[in-house]
């Protein structure tokens, strides 16, 4: 059996202080965007070595044209991959479909999973998927009003988020409503820190 991190990688795997200080050096364009944050490597090397757990990616980064495996390991993420990535599901509004379809899948191999993304998992909206969500931002959203929706201005994963990724990782999961998929349109409520 196997223990799975369902991984995002903007705003999980990035950190506004690294990418300021990338763009301090002069690095601009695609290579900043690419800047993950060395700690946050570290920290899912960590997880993934004590663990033994094996990742799968649920950012968007997965359409592009290389690999996001390959992509990935050349920006120095080093960990094991899943063998079958979750299925892209342009049909649907987000990837929590695209997790219950992977979970469902591959039900028979998966001991425990832990989802490590900055967006939201709401309770109200899926308990399932929130007990084993870790939002790897810190503190409390601000409206913006360009954009009409909350934003976190102290995001990526940190030490802090670590223990309750591994608590979830060796807690053994169950879900007799597996066959049942999320909501399709979430509440509109703003997004709150937890975990």
């Amino acid at each position: 059996m196997k223990k799975i991190i369902f991984l995002d990688v903007d705003e999980t795997l990035t950190t506004p202080e690294y990418t300021n200080q990338c763009a301090s050096q002069g690095i601009k364009g695609k290579e900043l965007a690419e800047s993950l944050d060395p700690s946050c490597l570290r920290l899912i090397e960590r997880l993934c070595q004590e663990t033994n757990a094996e990742v799968v990616i649920i950012s968007d980064w997965r359409r592009n044209e290389e690999p996001i495996t390959k992509r990935l390991k050349r920006l120095g993420l080093n960990v094991k991959f899943f063998k079958d990535p979750v299925t892209i599901i342009t049909n649907k509004p987000d990837r929590r479909f695209e997790i219950f379809d992977f979970l469902r899948k591959h039900k028979d191999e998966i001991d425990s999973f832990v989802i490590i993304d900055d967006d939201p998992y709401k309770k109200t909206v899926h308990p399932f998927l929130a007990e084993h969500h870790v939002r790897a931002v810190t503190g409390e959203a601000e409206f913006d009003e360009s954009t009409d929706s909350y934003q976190y201005f102290n995001y990526g994963l940190r030490e802090h988020h670590y223990k309750p990724a591994l608590d979830i990782l060796n807690t053994p999961w169950r879900d007799p409503n597996l066959g049942s998929p999320p909501p399709e349109s979430p509440p509109k409520t703003p997004p709150s820190w937890s975990r």
